[in-house]
């Protein structure tokens, strides 16, 4: 009986992997080929393949931009209102974030989402950001038309310089979806694909970087910053595809001359899986790496579904991000730690004004330490550092103190600083130094080295999450 078992668990296994391996060939060629839409397939009929085709004129419409995108040549305004006197072709952004939307049964978090995404950028990183929204309902004309008239007025600023866009889709375009009688989680699922293909076709020559997001998140504050950091860290340019959240299909970044093959992919498997397994299959199929992020930067915040009835509390394990209170001038500087820690959370996201804090791996020694060499010995005004998180609250420095030299020893990372004067102490996860006690430390000298050293030992682990320099910029 056991021999038998084993026979079948083998035939099984066989059977499974030529059906994979079949599957990939069919993945492959179809990603690959010239034409996606001339591999023969009975669940895209030919009207959709026509559709899907973004180069025809009559398949997309602009609703709202003031200015034509970038691929202007291929669209259609449908306003009533013309397209304002000096309109002109937009120059190639750095990143395009899209976000499809629709009308909830119940709580909507498009609004709030759009609002937190434009307001923790700076004016100068908007200059660099494309923002496209795809309004996806089928019948919610007056809802669509009121939510466009709202955006106008609330953001005429983004309007006008062509960073805000408003697209919907021709009903013609999801002809080839077919009928669902009752399944309306097949119906939503289906629907979903196509909302995702047509958002990138019509996104795909925008910008450098391409960002797929949902509607319901929240981000931190310079998430825009943090992205370019994270792509600037890669090793080269080889990955398909960078997470900024572990949810979904929330804050996945790919390269924007790969998105049409993703398109492509979705729509023919729009009936048989949900985007969720194809960004999957397109990763693999690329031959690229995936890295993500952590701590992430969006964090889910709906609780109701796109999908009538259906509820999803869902929450990034990796979004811990308070926020970098004090934003000190934190001039340039080499930091070094002999903590152990974790290499998603090195000391720099500590000192940087980007979100990110450092967290150590391993509980608190006596003599612990994190030092602050500067490039160039620097007049300083303030010093303050922030440990343990929301999430984390008990991972603080309980017994610690802040120190300052005017050299340091040691090579390499093995860097310390040398004749320290002690500056101050924490008290309850917090040390905070004023002008008047470093000008009683040492007078009129600048610091070369700050260090950060615990002074007993602690069973706890170490988050800071925010260290911040204040200098006296006019001793330049």
């Amino acid at each position: 009986m056991l021999e038998r078992f084993k026979d079948f668990k083998v035939v099984v296994g066989l059977i499974s992997g030529f059906t994979l391996g079949l599957q990939f060939v069919v993945i492959y060629n179809f990603a690959y080929s010239q034409n996606a839409y001339s591999i023969p397939s009975r669940r895209l009929s030919s009207k959709l393949q026509e559709a899907a085709n973004v180069t025809d004129t009559s398949l997309i419409y602009r609703v709202a931009s003031s200015h034509n995108h970038p691929c202007s040549e291929h669209l259609v305004h449908t306003s009533d209102r013309p397209l304002p006197e000096g309109s002109r072709k937009h120059d190639k952004r750095r990143l395009t974030i899209a976000i499809p939307t629709i009308r909830r049964p119940k709580d909507n978090y498009f609004e709030t989402m759009l609002q937190f995404m434009i307001n923790s950028t700076t004016p100068e990183q908007l200059k660099e950001i494309f923002f496209v929204i795809f309004l996806a309902d089928f019948n919610q004309t007056h809802w669509k038309a009121d939510l466009e008239k709202k955006l106008r007025e609330r953001y005429s600023e983004q309007f006008h310089t062509g960073t805000l866009h408003v697209i919907q889709a021709p009903f013609e375009f999801y002809k080839g979806m077919g009928e669902f009688g009752n399944n309306s989680y097949l119906f939503w699922r289906t629907k979903q694909n196509y909302d995702y293909a047509y958002i990138m076709k019509y996104c795909e020559n925008f910008s450098d970087y391409y960002m797929q997001m949902e509607d319901d998140v929240i981000p931190v504050t310079n998430y825009y910053g943090a992205i370019l950091d994270f792509i600037h860290k890669q090793s080269d340019d080889n990955w398909v595809m960078l997470e900024f959240s572990t949810l979904g299909f929330i804050g996945k970044l790919y390269h924007s001359n790969h998105i049409s093959k993703l398109a492509n992919l979705l729509l023919m498997f729009s009936h048989t899986q949900p985007v969720d397994y194809t960004f999957l299959y397109f990763n693999m199929l690329m031959g690229g790496r995936k890295e993500i992020r952590k701590p992430t930067l969006f964090q889910h915040m709906g609780f109701q579904s796109s999908l009538e009835k259906k509820t999803q509390p869902l929450k990034d394990k990796f979004f811990d991000f308070p926020e970098k209170k004090f934003k000190g001038d934190n001039p340039g500087a080499k930091l070094y730690t002999n903590i152990e820690h974790g290499e998603d959370f090195p000391l720099e996201l500590a000192y940087s004004r980007s979100p990110g804090f450092f967290w150590s791996t391993e509980s608190g020694k006596i003599d612990s330490r994190l030092t602050i060499l500067f490039n160039v010995s620097q007049a300083l005004l303030r010093v303050l550092v922030l440990t343990g998180s929301r999430d984390h609250p008990r991972d603080i420095i309980y017994n610690g103190v802040v120190e300052g030299s005017v050299s340091f020893v040691g090579t390499g990372n093995n860097r310390e600083c040398k004749g320290t004067i002690q500056l101050g102490v924490f008290k309850d996860g917090q040390a905070s130094i004023e002008k008047e006690e470093i000008q009683q430390a040492f007078g009129g000298v600048q610091i070369k080295c700050l260090q950060i050293r615990l002074t007993r030992e602690q069973v706890e682990w170490v988050i800071v999450r925010e260290i911040a320099v204040f200098v006296d910029k006019k001793s330049d």
